[in-house]
């Protein structure tokens, strides 16, 4: 089964644990088997803080759809009670920090007040959104920006206020990027 096996890959890794927090009530050889999937991703986390394929691949390549995975596998091992640094988290979201657009257009954001938006306050965000490796942005990498730094700020806590807030502004822009983009997408369609 599934537990006899070891991981070999980021996607494989990440995905076992999946299963095992799925499946509930560990077994003495899910527990093995979900920890060696653990040791597995934060031995694969490259120099950068993200993930590629494997760990054979250089110190230095990750992508962002695999960085999103090995976090989604963090994620799981914790849910799993396994113990899981803080510093695997701190890493990885620092990698999404740099990765994420430089600049990007100026959008407002109303914010919700007593269930009522038209209440609310209105803050300025910038569209910057995520890419595969960098570059240009596109909707499923902001995606997966948008839910890593959310993973990641979930298990990093309040300890960091600087990394913290720099975690939420990034989500909001992200956020922005993504909506703004979706926005523009249904305008065209609907003229």
């Amino acid at each position: 089964g599934i537990h006899k096996r070891s991981p070999s890959m980021t996607y494989d890794a990440a995905l076992m644990l999946m299963c095992f927090d799925a499946l509930g009530a560990p077994t003495h050889d899910t527990t093995r088997a979900a920890a060696r999937s653990l040791d597995f991703l934060l031995r694969a986390q490259d120099d950068a803080g993200g993930w590629g394929y494997n760990p054979s691949q250089a110190r230095t390549y990750f992508d962002f759809s695999c960085t999103q995975f090995g976090l989604l596998g963090l994620h799981a091992a914790a849910r799993l009670d396994l113990e899981v640094p803080a510093r695997a988290f701190r890493r990885a979201a620092t990698c999404l920090l740099d990765g994420q657009e430089g600049s990007g257009p100026e959008v407002e954001r109303i914010t919700e007040r007593d269930g009522d938006f038209a209440g609310g306050t209105a803050h300025k965000d910038r569209a910057r959104g995520w890419g595969y490796r960098g570059g240009g942005a596109y909707g499923s990498m902001t995606c997966a920006g948008v839910g890593s730094l959310v993973i990641c700020r979930d298990h990093l806590g309040r300890a960091d206020t600087a990394l913290i807030h720099r975690i939420d502004l990034a989500i909001f822009d992200g956020l922005a990027a993504r909506i703004g983009r979706s926005q523009r997408v249904c305008e065209e369609i609907h003229q």
